[in-house]
């Protein structure tokens, strides 16, 4: 059993990511076990977590999974700021099935992200939460001013071939209770 199972998409861009993110859970009393997106329903078979993290929602077991589990999705794609990419990927097509309707929370990658998601009724706003790094914002953003002091969570190192800075941050307040009366990590 383990508190959180951290799913990982592309091991060689996000692993060092999750294992920074399973640390940072250790040092808090929470357990957590970091898989493959490959065997992501395994694992949560075999561990039975009170939380799962994904790195999208296109996962067709999520309808089996949301009454038991908290579901979050930390994304590991950020669409690149065009709207259409964004939707595709956590909104879905009629070619590839989306369950965005089973997700407790979605750390989006900047203000456009979140605000785009939103507005197309993807995700409510309780439901997102800004955090790692804005990639799909940067050309909405002045050049020139202040920058946070503050870098939010992603799996990926993505921006530190970037030059803005993080735009805000998950708190634990974030990630306790729960809408469904699950236990969240």
């Amino acid at each position: 059993m383990a508190d959180v199972l951290l799913v990982v998409d592309n091991m060689s861009r996000e692993y060092t990511g999750m294992l920074l993110i399973q640390r940072y859970l250790k040092d808090r009393g929470i357990s957590s076990v970091i898989c493959s997106r490959f065997v992501s329903f395994h694992a949560y078979n075999k561990y039975r977590p009170k939380m799962i993290v994904l790195p999208h929602a296109l996962d067709a077991f999520l309808p089996e999974i949301k009454s038991n589990c908290f579901v979050a999705v930390l994304p590991s794609e950020s669409g690149n700021g065009q709207a259409h990419q964004i939707l595709t990927i956590n909104k879905g097509t009629i070619y590839s099935k989306c369950y965005s309707d089973c997700v407790d929370l979605f750390f989006a990658w900047g203000p456009f992200m979140s605000d785009l998601l939103v507005k197309e009724k993807v995700f409510s706003r309780e439901q997102v939460r800004i955090t790692g790094h804005p990639s799909t914002d940067h050309w909405l953003l002045p050049s020139d001013g202040p920058r946070p002091d503050v870098m939010g969570l992603t799996t990926t190192f993505r921006y530190v071939n970037n030059s803005i800075g993080g735009v805000g941050e998950c708190t634990a307040a974030d990630c306790s209770g729960s809408s469904r009366g699950n236990p969240r990590a």
